[in-house]
């Protein structure tokens, strides 16, 4: 049985919460302040499946799904705003017995306070609850705590948090196990930024993570972010960052941008990654593996009379010699041959005002021991005013010497195709409902398909004080 109340808020991460609303307004009991309250509101529903026929059943999955979200600014104390963010959901195909069917949970809940314009606080911002945090370069996390920013004089900005880590799980998981249902306490972040920007051409900075979990160390790390805009419309971007505890280069990434003239675009990008430093190192899989990945590609696109853009992508990736060990045939190690990609698209668009779009894509894609060629075609149609239609068509065709076993093993298939249509219509008032539908044909999931409805209620109430 899964345990549900693993799933819950702690009652720790609703403490906070209550204690921010208590310091900030103490102050403002003494002061108060004019303020005018804007709300923007949002719900989703969904209603989601995937049929399986044949002996596949037990993939079947049917699901409704409600998202809540709720930003209000300027809650009657000028500078402050709360926001949420929830869900639930409920699997109506009975696929796995005696497992929990039902559940939800909250992503987002948290004070934000901003300080207003010509005031002493106006470079201030702290937020309080549960967030979204980028901890470092490469890396967000999802956390129950307090993050602080102010922006220092010429130039310079400062960044710092501390949080308890919340298991990151925005959806019903589709498995009859959960993600975790361990406890999460000694489980804490802390971490901050020094960064430095001027103007809008260049901006960089050194930032700091250190992750616990059950009081032992997971994560030790250094990181780097720059950008910088030079003459003739060129643009740099680098980040990375550097395992403390091993002294080591965990990720590093470059490259530019250069938008010419007569709407031609050429970037070009480099990343290196030792996959297994993300890994936690009170994770017995981080020692499993001590390899490193090269990625290089180099893009270009270039787009004529208003209608027409062309692109073309190649890229490359490789692994140094790695080493894995396990228990029944101890260590075995390879160096990977580099693994060439590319794509190759047209994009087009019609209509009077440009309304319609088609596009078409070819791209050779490889992944470990295995490579695909991979085709599509979509279409995006303004039928009449708030109608749109979409579609598209994809092929894939597997490499015969890298295809699974169990493929041929199945019925010796290396190819696969699918396709799918959506229709989306604006009902008025904030209201948009989408129906979509899609069959695959696979090696594993023959004749299996699936089906989307969707209804979206947006609500904006500008200077209301209706809550």
């Amino acid at each position: 049985m899964v345990n549900a109340r693993a799933y819950l808020p702690r009652a720790a991460s609703v403490l906070p919460l209550w204690a921010a609303i208590v310091i900030i307004a103490a102050p403002a009991s003494a002061a108060p302040q004019q303020a005018t309250t804007d709300t923007r509101f949002s719900t989703t529903t969904l209603f989601q499946g995937e049929i399986f026929p044949g002996g596949n059943q037990l993939n079947n999955r049917i699901n409704l799904f409600q998202h809540l979200h709720l930003h209000t600014r300027d809650t009657g104390i000028a500078g402050l705003s709360i926001q949420a963010s929830l869900w639930g959901e409920v699997e109506l195909a009975d696929t796995f017995p005696n497992t929990d069917r039902a559940s939800g949970d909250v992503d987002l809940l948290f004070l934000r306070y901003k300080g207003v314009a010509k005031s002493a606080t106006e470079n201030l911002e702290i937020r309080l609850g549960r967030q979204l945090i980028t901890s470092s370069p490469s890396t967000v996390e999802h956390v129950d705590g307090l993050y602080l920013a102010y922006n220092l004089p010429f130039g310079f900005e400062f960044r710092a948090y501390g949080a308890l880590v919340v298991p990151r799980r925005f959806r019903l998981e589709a498995t009859a196990f959960p993600p975790d249902t361990a406890s999460y306490g000694g489980d804490w972040l802390v971490g901050g930024r020094l960064g430095y920007h001027f103007h809008d051409h260049i901006a960089l900075g050194i930032s700091y993570r250190h992750k616990r979990y059950h009081q032992r160390i997971a994560f030790d790390e250094l990181g780097w972010d720059l950008s910088a805009r030079l003459p003739r419309s060129v643009t740099l971007l680098s980040k990375g960052s550097v395992d403390l505890m091993g002294l080591q280069l965990k990720d590093a990434q470059g490259g530019f941008l250069w938008a010419l003239s007569g709407g031609l675009l050429i970037a070009a990008n480099y990343r290196f990654t030792r996959p297994d430093a993300f890994l936690p190192r009170t994770s017995i899989f981080a020692i499993f593996s001590s390899e490193s990945q090269h990625q290089a590609s180099l893009e270009a696109s270039y787009g004529f009379l208003r209608r027409f853009r062309v692109g073309a992508v190649l890229a490359g990736s490789a692994f140094d010699k790695s080493c894995s060990y396990g228990p029944i045939d101890g260590a075995r190690c390879r160096t990977s041959e580099f693994a060439p990609e590319g794509a190759l698209s047209f994009q087009v668009r019609l209509g009077e005002a440009l309304q319609h779009q088609l596009l078409a894509k070819g791209e050779r894609i490889s992944a470990a021991e295995i490579g695909l060629w991979r085709v599509r075609i979509a279409g995006r149609f303004m039928l009449r005013d708030r109608l749109t239609l979409t579609a598209d068509l994809e092929a894939a065709f597997l490499d015969e010497d890298g295809a699974p076993t169990v493929v041929h093993e199945a019925n010796r298939q290396s190819w696969s195709v699918s396709g799918g249509t959506a229709l989306s219509y604006g009902l008025g008032y904030g209201l948009e409902l989408l129906g979509s539908g899609r069959l695959y044909h696979t090696p594993l999931a023959p004749g299996a398909g699936s089906f989307l409805l969707r209804l979206i209620w947006r609500l904006d109430r500008p200077g209301k004080r209706w809550l």
